[in-house]
């Protein structure tokens, strides 16, 4: 009689209610890019000075890190970015780049080299992994003339973004170890038992809805009440290493261009794994680390106005037929998807968890009206309340 009572108070919930809320504990990723600076990095390149250009991207990426080389001569350069080092070196009219990433057990290097190579050949644009004995290193060189600015901006980032996405999982998987200690700050023993009182409760509330959903016949809501679970795990707890690749892999599924029945199947099997993770492990994967480029490109709010636009008017049309859980799921889904794809503005980032706390817990025609207001606020925004000095993705 309990359970059935606590099951009915679950259905009367989640048949009323939207989503909830709660101001995540970590400040908001900001991206340093010297944005006003690009156009010293294109000068210098169209005008063939090469050094003068690398120095330049350099310092679009962090102020002043050019002058911060290992050598007088300004040739010799480690850039750390959390677990990896990549050395960058400028000699014999070349500048190489060369970043040892994981030292491989013997044992296991056939099934990794099949792993490499599909990186290799379906991930890697510019920048290639080279396995020498059983140490792994990222490499690219490339003729000093060819120093094409965003072409050099976007193998360091390639480089970084893909170190620190399969680091952990070649560590998990195959039992590699690093090159060097990561320079990281752990999350305290409190902010872990917050953040797997979260974790639990977001995949557990999608499971919920997935089921409300399903009874009233609006199964195809479930991809956002999955959607939202992995999203706002991103959002709250911000996890690397193995968790961080179980929600992008989560994440890419559902974009995936498979049948929706089958993404619902894969994304609920996906939930109930993630809730098999034992406590010691999902601590694991918290920690901030330090970046030497953001993974997550900067949007300046005429990119985020865009990026919401789709939803804006999806939900537009579902409120004037007043289908206010499908206008909150809509809100709800483009707020997350902006904050788990991109760097926005601090004003906008406050104007939009402000009105997600307001949606918080609330009945779906509130929510659906706190949310509505939120997005007219963020589209009526201009650049200049929007951020004093915003940053541009190259």
């Amino acid at each position: 009689m309990c359970q059935l009572l606590q099951t009915n108070q679950l259905s009367f919930f989640y048949m009323n209610n939207s989503f909830t809320f709660e101001k995540s504990f970590l400040p908001p990723m900001i991206s340093v890019l010297n944005s006003d600076y690009w156009n010293t990095v294109m000068a210098n390149y169209d005008e063939k000075k090469h050094l003068e250009t690398i120095y330049a991207v350099l310092d679009y990426i962090k102020p002043g890190i050019s002058q911060k080389s290992l050598d007088a001569e300004r040739t010799k350069y480690t850039l750390s970015h959390g677990s990896i080092q990549m050395n960058l070196e400028i000699a014999d009219n070349e500048y190489r780049i060369n970043a040892p990433f994981l030292r491989i057990p013997a044992r296991s290097l056939i099934p990794l080299m099949r792993q490499v190579a599909e990186i290799n050949f379906g991930t890697l644009v510019l920048a290639q992994i080279v396995i020498e004995g059983t140490d792994i290193y990222f490499r690219y060189n490339s003729p000093l003339e060819l120093c094409e600015p965003y072409k050099l901006y976007r193998v360091l980032e390639e480089i970084c973004i893909q170190a620190d996405a399969n680091d952990d999982v070649f560590i998990d998987k195959f039992g590699a170890q690093r090159f060097s200690v990561m320079d990281v700050v752990p999350f305290s023993p409190e902010e872990v038992d917050k953040a797997y009182e979260k974790y639990q409760q977001f995949l557990n509330e999608a499971l919920a809805y997935i089921d409300y959903f399903e009874s009233k016949r609006m199964e195809y809501f479930g991809w956002d009440a999955l959607y939202l679970a992995f999203t706002r795990i991103d959002y709250y707890m911000r996890p690397q290493g193995v968790l961080k690749s179980e929600v992008e892999k989560a994440v890419k599924d559902l974009n995936s261009s498979a049948q929706m029945p089958e993404k619902l199947q894969k994304g609920r099997s996906t939930v109930q794994k993630m809730l098999q993770m034992d406590k010691q492990k999902f601590a694991e994967s918290l920690y901030q680390s330090k970046e030497f480029i953001s993974e997550k490109p900067k949007y300046e709010i005429t990119g985020v106005q865009d990026y919401l636009n789709k939803s804006y008017n999806t939900a537009r049309d579902e409120r004037s037929k007043r289908d206010y859980i499908g206008s909150t799921l809509s809100l709800l889904c483009g707020i997350y998807g902006l904050m788990y794809y991109y760097n926005i503005p601090q004003t906008t980032h406050d104007i939009l968890t402000d009105g997600l706390g307001r949606a918080n817990n609330r009945a779906w025609a509130d929510a659906s009206d706190a949310l509505w207001n939120t997005y007219e606020s963020v589209m009526n925004q201009n650049q200049k309340t929007a951020s004093a000095s915003g940053l541009r993705d190259i």
